[in-house]
């Protein structure tokens, strides 16, 4: 066989490729959620959160797949939790400095005002070129999906992983 662990049969590939889409989707959000944080880091000129923040994501993912590839020896189920665990570590991070950042500026959370909105702007022009990224690459994914269901159960599924 193809694969010694799930065989070579079209519905074990399928069913590789939907656990595989399950972990994307949580991954995208996580991902989504620490580039927003990130985003705004570089906004008020804080770059020191961002290199850290990097790095902690490099070495969470060096760490995560180590430990569950090595000695615990999960497989393609070890490669999705390293996936989710490399992201949720510094995603937590982020949120930490987000809030202990916050704290030490003073800054107060305000009923929005005309200023207020309008400072948005720079926020909104960063966060929608990642949207407009996001929504694309869906809308290819379901072109794609569309396109493969022709071809049989396996070129669907190598689509979808």
């Amino acid at each position: 066989g193809i694969n010694a662990e799930y065989g070579s049969k079209e519905e074990d590939f399928r069913e590789i490729a939907v656990d595989y889409l399950r972990i994307t989707v949580l991954v995208e959000f996580i991902d989504y959620a620490f580039v927003m944080i990130s985003k705004f880091f570089a906004i008020v000129n804080e770059t020191k959160p961002i290199y850290f923040l990097s790095v902690l994501m490099i070495g969470s993912h060096v760490l995560a797949n180590y430990i569950l590839l090595e000695p615990l020896s999960l497989g393609l189920e070890g490669i999705g939790l390293a996936c989710i665990l490399g992201r949720i570590i510094p995603l937590t991070a982020a949120i930490l400095l987000l809030v202990w950042f916050v704290k030490v500026r003073g800054w107060r959370w305000e009923c929005p005002s005309r200023r207020t909105l309008l400072g948005w702007r720079p926020m909104v022009s960063l966060g929608l070129s990642g949207a407009v990224n996001v929504f694309a690459e869906m809308v290819l994914f379901e072109v794609a999906c569309f396109c493969s269901q022709f071809d049989g159960a396996t070129a669907f599924s190598v689509v979808l992983i």
